[in-house]
């Protein structure tokens, strides 16, 4: 796939920074979804464009042993991941 993401959080500000870099675009009819996992099963934080272009900011209900995932999802994304993740990062 190429490319890396930086994940920066603060479990004291509950807020996550999400940057991608050099991320190749997905197909037409696909799109990269970013997850955050946590006891209660994983929450959209939105769709990611390829390139450097979708860097996020959000204030996000964070706990100890979360993990923040992107998956392929169908174009517009899902309200559940349909796949297993391509990027995992434990918070």
């Amino acid at each position: 796939m190429g490319g890396s993401v930086t994940v920066t959080y603060s479990l004291d500000a509950q807020m996550i920074h999400i940057v991608p870099h050099n991320l190749p675009a997905p197909s037409e009819d696909q799109a990269m979804q970013m997850w955050l996992i946590g006891e209660e099963g994983p929450q959209s934080l939105g769709l990611m464009s390829g390139g450097d272009g979708s860097e996020m900011l959000a204030a996000v209900e964070l706990d100890e042993g979360a993990a923040f995932g992107v998956t392929i999802e169908p174009s517009g994304g899902s309200p559940q991941p349909s796949d297993d993740p391509i990027i995992v990062a434990d918070l």
